[in-house]
């Protein structure tokens, strides 16, 4: 993680035992281990990027403007052989008082998500700015009462190192099909974590172009390979100029796709291959004189 300024870990005090039930009293101080502060537990929960070797997931986001959290970023586990699922973790902080909902629009990953739910693996505070054990920054635990005063109820903030829960929230009603949701808890920092099925994911097959010959004056050959998914009816060639124009369209076919590029001047082009609504490969050529 790079490293930190701030110690991860810190010396019990008396009083930390005396909460946590490792010492009978206040005058049993002769164990003192280490407790984690929250920014090591911070540094934990990020970590499952780096063990899972996971990939920044590009994604679009909306959130209201009045919200003063940011949106989540999202990560995804590299693809494995033989598998049949594959991880997406979104991470996220809370800084409000109530729950925060996270509607998903799979988008290319699946269709099938309406209905499951993630698991929130998050540090979870009492308040802003809470810590387990004392801090440098905020060190409210040095606020402590007398060690037998018990009606101090902040002497270790964070009452739990790591909180696990299966999400069981709906979605927002009129929210449409095919979403899923995520409720993360108040003033809580971590990831959500759900799965996809490998085989719905649009693009894990990544349409393939080849052209032949190429540099040519006069015709091309193409070939494209994994675009059985693709409505080929709807599919048609495109070519553009370095300038952005498009100067020849042709409609696809699946059994041979000739360019006829006689009358097009020399120079580099890019040729298309859209199905109306989005690209689904691309590649250039040369055309000689």
């Amino acid at each position: 993680m790079g490293g930190s300024t701030s110690d991860l870990i810190v010396n019990a005090n008396v009083k930390d035992l005396t909460y946590l039930n490792i010492a009978d009293d206040c005058n049993d101080n002769e164990f003192m281990p280490f407790l984690q502060r929250t920014l090591f537990n911070s540094y934990k929960l990020c970590n499952q990027i780096h063990l899972s070797h996971a990939d920044y997931l590009k994604t679009i986001k909306n959130i209201y403007i009045s919200n003063i959290n940011t949106p989540p970023t999202f990560f995804i586990e590299p693809e494995s052989i033989g598998a049949t699922t594959r991880t997406v973790d979104g991470y996220f902080s809370n800084l409000k008082p109530e729950l925060q909902t996270y509607i998903i629009n799979p988008g290319t990953l699946t269709t099938t998500l309406e209905g499951v739910h993630a698991t929130v693996y998050a540090v979870v505070a009492d308040q802003l700015y809470s810590n387990s054990a004392r801090s440098g920054l905020y060190d409210i635990n040095s606020f402590y009462l007398n060690c037998e005063d018990d009606g101090y109820d902040h002497w270790s903030e964070l009452h739990e190192n790591i909180f696990i829960e299966i999400d069981n929230g709906a979605c927002p009603t009129n929210m449409g099909t095919n979403k899923m949701c995520v409720n993360v808890p108040p003033y809580a920092v971590g990831y959500f974590e759900f799965t996809y099925d490998i085989e719905m994911r649009l693009g894990i097959s990544i349409p393939k172009m080849s052209i032949y010959p190429n540099p040519s004056a006069s015709f091309l050959n193409l070939q494209f390979d994994d675009v059985t998914d693709f409505n080929n009816n709807a599919m048609e060639i495109l070519v553009i100029a370095s300038s952005g124009q498009v100067v020849l369209t042709q409609n696809y076919t699946a059994s041979e796709n000739t360019l006829d590029i006689n009358d097009l001047p020399t120079g580099i082009y890019m040729i298309l291959l859209t199905n109306k609504e989005s690209i689904i490969c691309s590649s250039n050529f040369v055309k000689a004189e």
